[in-house]
């Protein structure tokens, strides 16, 4: 039959040759009968593809080590990796085309990890540029089956006091205390904390940038320094030749999520995420008066429409449009003339 154990794999495993080509491959199943039914179909389908020149029908592991592989300049790549590893058990041997809407999104809705819409919607995506990679380049697919994201309800993000940042940084362990504080005070995202380099610093000029390749949007970007951010730097000098924020001497480049929820839980800001921190920078820009413009600067938005969430907390450029209603209701005259007149005092 060709079946046989591999070292370190607990699935089955097939030998065909049809025509004197050997293909070996995974079935994708524990179970010996399944198995069994898996390699009498493979061998068919390999037949046809030798006696009448059908398409290969390829599996959703061949699309994942094709796409990883020429996916490595994406800087989601690693993110990639770990949803295309948590999706593997799930999809493992089906083909390409199989991979349907329904049949994803039950897979998705029903896995303890994927709580929200938008969680649902990375993976979604991942898989729909797979699918359609596959059909447009590849061409191992004649049509990709459409994966339709979920509707995500708008969220303009959770912001803090400053009575609540006080106490987040207050509980929070001495080597977390200054990349709070930097978050605080320049609003950039945690990969640009985590990975803030001293040569992408200019104390003299007090400013600092962000490159394109570590940029979201791609787009390289400067930004001042403010007081509180020099205050922190010129505390964390001398830790590291290279990186600015450390933990016992060596770069501080991830945030333990246990810890991080233990400190939130102790501040009184329970499910406070670290993104949480950038909406709060730019919602007390916003109630400062700064320009929707400034701030789009400042956070390296490439449209005002990101910055429009934080709108409705400064209306004070809206004061002078709102005072050109008339003052017709405070004249006490004009009421008490009014009364008198519904109660029958004064005829017209």
């Amino acid at each position: 039959m060709g079946l046989y154990k591999r070292d370190g794999s607990h699935y089955w495993w097939a030998r065909i040759t049809v025509n004197g080509r050997t293909v070996r491959e995974s079935t994708g199943t524990a179970d010996e009968r399944a198995a069994e039914e898996w390699i009498a179909r493979r061998r068919a389908e390999l037949w046809r593809q030798v006696q009448f020149g059908e398409r290969p029908i390829y599996r959703w592991e061949d699309a994942i080590i094709k796409w990883l592989e020429e996916a490595k300049h994406k800087k989601d790549w690693r993110g990639d990796r770990q949803r295309l590893a948590l999706l593997y058990p799930a999809l493992q041997g089906q083909p390409l085309g199989a991979i349907t809407h329904d049949r994803l999104s039950k897979i998705l809705t029903s896995h303890p990890q994927l709580k929200t819409p938008g969680a649902r919607n990375r993976y979604r995506a991942t898989i729909r540029a797979i699918l359609r990679k596959a059909e447009r380049e590849w061409e191992w697919l004649d049509k990709a089956p459409i994966i339709r994201l979920e509707r995500e309800p708008p969220s303009p993000g959770r912001w803090i006091t400053r009575e609540e940042a006080t106490r987040l940084i207050a509980v929070a362990p001495p080597h977390l205390q200054p990349v709070i504080r930097f978050a605080l005070a320049t609003g950039l995202r945690k990969s640009n904390l985590l990975g803030l380099r001293w040569d992408h610093i200019d104390l003299a000029r007090r400013q600092l940038w962000v490159t394109p390749d570590d940029a979201k949007g791609g787009k390289a970007i400067g930004l001042p320094l403010n007081g509180l951010a020099m205050t922190v730097l010129n505390a964390c000098r001398g830790h590291h030749p290279d990186y600015v924020f450390t933990v016992e001497g060596r770069p501080y480049r991830w945030i333990d999520h246990r810890t991080w929820q233990r400190v939130c839980a102790d501040a009184g800001v329970p499910g406070l995420r670290i993104h949480d921190l950038r909406h709060t920078w730019a919602s007390w820009l916003a109630q400062a008066g700064v320009d929707p413009q400034h701030l789009k600067m400042l956070g390296g938005w490439s449209t005002l429409a990101m910055v429009e969430r934080y709108s409705h907390l400064n209306v004070e450029h809206l004061r002078e449009a709102a005072e050109r209603i008339p003052d017709t209701l405070s004249a006490q005259s004009d009421i008490a003339d009014f009364s008198a007149y519904r109660n029958g005092r004064i005829t017209c």
